[in-house]
């Protein structure tokens, strides 16, 4: 079918190019069953068209239409793929802050002889050894989470 289609378009085309001067144009089938269009048959089995001075077929006045839908589509495209490009940097931004954050707050618990916790009064109150350590462990989840990249990938 698509031979045909193709074959058609060249056959208004040779139609078109042959114009006035009445030219010799042949239509014939290859091998595989595809059609073909030329001003030379080749050894056999070309069929002999006769071709006017006007085309066939007016161009179609929705080409230009087609056309302007197809720039639409492809600029509706490319400001997509901008603003997906914009949120993918600003979601990159965001988590090297958050892994920055985390990482400085992980370095200052790692430095601190004692690690505070502030009451709803504004009272701070020393943690114990096992609060400390838990503390130091969610710290160390942070970096790992902002950091790593185990959720997502920082390199997009």
């Amino acid at each position: 079918m698509r031979n045909v289609r193709g074959g058609w378009l060249i056959g208004v085309a040779l139609a078109a190019y042959c114009g006035s001067a009445q030219a010799a144009a042949f239509k014939w089938l290859d091998e595989n069953g595809g059609v073909h269009y030329g001003d030379r048959p080749p050894a056999s089995g070309a069929e002999s068209l006769q071709l006017s001075s006007t085309p066939a077929v007016a161009p179609a006045p929705a080409t230009g239409e087609r056309t302007q839908r197809m720039l639409e589509v492809f600029e509706e495209d490319r400001l997509r793929k901008r603003e997906q490009a914009a949120e993918r940097k600003q979601a990159r931004e965001e988590r090297e802050q958050q892994c920055n954050h985390a990482r400085t707050r992980l370095s200052r618990y790692e430095a601190a002889a004692y690690l505070y916790d502030t009451d709803a009064g504004g009272r701070q109150h020393a943690l114990t050894a096992e609060q400390r350590e838990l503390a130091m462990q969610q710290a160390r989840a942070a970096v790992q989470h902002w950091c790593d990249g185990d959720t997502h990938d920082m390199h997009r």
